[in-house]
């Protein structure tokens, strides 16, 4: 891939942080390029590449993913299991799950099934179903006023004491997908802790069946790439 941009005058380079990933250092009008619209690669930050490569899903299994719009990792992880298994993608949102539909296409992936959902809704047709689910919950957004300043005058005080609320629920509920010995991903696009590290240590206080296996918070002046927050879990076969 990285010949074929080069032949079309894009300059790149590999990522230090995603194995998937090549930077473009120099060109334009990559999403008008013919390689994007015959769906030969997608477009998104290193971090969401490398939580998808942390996540590990493999092909067969059967993933979860409860706040899936816009669709980055849902489609990364579709192309990690090179098309086979079944993903289902859900998001409260009609509008934003046709975004991810429309994706899929491009990219032919067939393995995504989208269903608009309530994430602090049990649906106890999923209960132990899941090998693996991502919760990329809805969050401040801080770790991307790099490239959204807006973030800085539109959030309001009172958001960042309902959020960790909010998800803490979610991720309680999607932890009741989790089959035995599967895997629970919490992340943000955020560097407070309050809707990170805590609400992960909330979450396992009152959950001792699940443990961390990997986490990582990624920042921009030191990693180059958007604020993310990942941390793995693993539920333990052994306890209930």
């Amino acid at each position: 891939m990285a010949r074929r941009l080069t032949d079309k005058n894009f300059e790149v380079k590999e990522s230090q942080i995603s194995d998937s990933a090549l930077l473009i250092t120099k060109g334009n009008g990559i999403l008008e390029d013919q390689l994007y619209k015959n769906g030969l690669f997608s477009v998104q930050d290193e971090s969401s590449m490398k939580t998808v490569e942390i996540l590990n899903p493999q092909p067969g299994e059967t993933i979860v993913d409860v706040c899936a719009a816009p669709g980055g990792k849902t489609l990364a992880a579709a192309e990690k299991m090179s098309n086979r298994g079944h993903i289902i993608a859900r998001d409260i949102y009609l509008r934003k799950l046709n975004i991810i539909n429309k994706e899929a296409e491009r990219l032919g992936v067939s393995i995504i099934n989208t269903c608009p959902w309530d994430a602090t809704k049990v649906d106890s047709e999923l209960l132990e179903k899941a090998d693996r689910v991502i919760v990329d919950a809805p969050c401040s957004g801080l770790g991307v006023i790099r490239r959204k300043p807006e973030i800085k005058y539109k959030k309001k005080l009172n958001e960042f004491d309902s959020l960790p609320i909010k998800q803490l629920e979610i991720l309680t509920v999607a932890s009741k997908y989790v089959k035995r010995g599967g895997v629970l991903q919490y992340s943000t696009c955020t560097i407070n802790k309050q809707e990170n590290q805590r609400v992960v240590k909330e979450f396992l206080r009152k959950h001792k069946n699940f443990s961390i296996v990997e986490e990582r918070q990624f920042m921009p002046h030191i990693d180059l790439t958007d604020g993310f927050y990942v941390c793995k879990m693993i539920r333990s076969d052994n306890l209930i």
